[in-house]
Parts: C-alpha cells; sequence; structure tokens
C-alpha cells in the first residue's frame, strides 16, 4: 500500500464515521504515523507504507472513528503556536481561546509597560491543560504566572505541558477552587490581572454538543450550571480578596456576553468593559480593566 492509498482509506472510513473536518483528520493521523507533517505528506505519496505503520495507522483512526478527540488520539495539539499534551484529563486547548489570550497580552503590555511587566503576577483561574498559563508566561517573560486548578489530574497536565515548552520554572501551580488557592497560599495581594476560562455550557446545550465533547472531555471543565456562568459569578464574587488587581478577563460562551457583562460591570463598578469577538465574528472574551 502507497502513502496516497492509505490516505484515501483513512479518508473513507473517518468519512463513514461522519466525521466533519475527515480529510484534514486523515492527512494528520498519517502523518503523525509517517513521523512528517502534513505539508510535506503530498512528497510522500508514491512511497509504501510498511505494516508496522499500517498497524498504527489502523489503531488511531479506529479511535478517531469512535468519536475520540483528535487531540487525544495524537496525544498532543498547537496552542498560540506551542505543542500541548493533551488526553481526557484536559480539555483540548480551542483556537477561540487564543482570543482571550492574545486580549490579555494586549492589555498588560499597554496598561504596565513594554517591558514584558516585570513583577507583575498573573493568576490563570482553572488552568486545565495549562494552555492560558503557558502562553502568557511564554509571551511576558518577565511576568510570574499563577496557575490554579480543581483537579489533580488536570494540574499534572499543566505542569507537563509548562515542561514541554520549558516554563516550568515560570509558572507556579495550586490545587483548589477558584480563588482559594491564592488566599490559602497568602499572595492575594500580589495577584493583579486574573484570567479565566470557566466552564460555561448551559444545562440546556449538553444535548446538542459533539459526541467528542459530551464522550469524551471532562464534564467537570465543561458544564457551567442553568446559564452556564457559574464559575464566572464564583470568582466575581471572591475578586474582593484580591485588593490589587487591576485586570479581570473571562472567556465566555455563545449569546452570554449580555448577562456577563451586566455580572462584570455590577461586580467592578466603575471598571471599563470591553467585549473581544472570536475569529467567526461572535463575541468570546470579557476584558475588564481598572
Amino acid at each position: 500500500m502507497t502513502v496516497r492509498e492509505a490516505l484515501h482509506q483513512t479518508e473513507q472510513k473517518l468519512k463513514a464515521a461522519r466525521i466533519r473536518f475527515y480529510e484534514v483528520d486523515a492527512r494528520l493521523l498519517l502523518a503523525h504515523c509517517l513521523g512528517t507533517t502534513m505539508g510535506r505528506l503530498p512528497t510522500l505519496f508514491a512511497d509504501p507504507v510498511n505494516s508496522e505503520t499500517i498497524r498504527m495507522l489502523d489503531a488511531l483512526v479506529t479511535r478517531r472513528a469512535a468519536r475520540e478527540p483528535l487531540s487525544y488520539v495524537l496525544g498532543e495539539t498547537e496552542f498560540m503556536s506551542l505543542r500541548f499534551h493533551c488526553d481526557a484529563r484536559v480539555l483540548t486547548p480551542r483556537p477561540d481561546t487564543e482570543i482571550l489570550v492574545e486580549a490579555v497580552i494586549e492589555t498588560v503590555r499597554a496598561r504596565f509597560g513594554e517591558g514584558d511587566s516585570a513583577g507583575l503576577i498573573l493568576a490563570d483561574i482553572g488552568t486545565g491543560s495549562g494552555c492560558i498559563a503557558v502562553a502568557l508566561a511564554h509571551a511576558l517573560p518577565a511576568a510570574e504566572v499563577i496557575a490554579t486548578d480543581l483537579s489533580a489530574d488536570a494540574l499534572d497536565v499543566a505542569r507537563a505541558n509548562a515542561a514541554l515548552n520549558g516554563l516550568e520554572h515560570r509558572i507556579t501551580f495550586l490545587q483548589g477552587p477558584d480563588l482559594g488557592p491564592l488566599v490559602a497560599a497568602g499572595i492575594c495581594d500580589r495577584v493583579q490581572v486574573v484570567v479565566s476560562n470557566p466552564p460555561y455550557i448551559p444545562e440546556r446545550d449538553f444535548a446538542t454538543l459533539e459526541p467528542e465533547v459530551v464522550e469524551h472531555e471532562p464534564h467537570l471543565a465543561l458544564y457551567g450550571g442553568e446559564d452556564g456562568l457559574d464559575g464566572h459569578r464564583r470568582i466575581l464574587g471572591e475578586l474582593s480578596c484580591l485588593p490589587n488587581v487591576e485586570v479581570v478577563a473571562f472567556e465566555f460562551g455563545f449569546e452570554q456576553e449580555g448577562l456577563l457583562e451586566a455580572l462584570t460591570k455590577s461586580s467592578l463598578p466603575g471598571w471599563d468593559v470591553s467585549i473581544r469577538n472570536d475569529l467567526a465574528g461572535f463575541p468570546r472574551a470579557i476584558i475588564a480593566t481598572k
């Protein structure tokens, strides 16, 4: 079997499994098994594929056809041009979250200066895979980043991702709910920036989610209560314990911007509040500055 034939066979299997972007997934899976990149794949079309590679490919395709997320099947994904380990302990980092990270980086640089904010402490609440914390530490090399999560398993993944990107000495990981770990660590008066991508799927929307999400990703990181904003409310309600915080940023979901904007303005009276749209043009991130 040639590489071209293996690709065609993989595409047909994924198409039959109703994988939405089956052609892209097929190329990524085959490139992974061949130890190459998706861009180089066409140059190898005429080459034969050995039996060991075919067995590996078949195993991965079976998992993807069962609607396991591609990032879990491959064991990694990309976020903000950085590599991240990814498995069922954490949500897959999504491109939409890059909007939140970019907004925080832009706001921090504008507010605290272009010197990459020496001495600044940012707290990523509910870090999951660590994608936000790692991306912020990478972009702001003089800042200190605190990453918290309720899940010990998630923190294990986040620590591994910090190490994967050479940032393990720049990020402190703390376990616990919401702002509790900052209080327990006695660092509340040092935190100036809070960023979070809390669970924001409303109860009513769970039945509409793709199998990749409902059947594989951790529900703890998805379910945000009746209207999806329970986590945002808790964090906003606890901000009084951070006397020096100057920037607060959240990701949120579809049609949640009006209620979250009202909640944020009520919790942070007099602060400037703005909304950022995602790549599809939908409101996705809120930034509040003192």
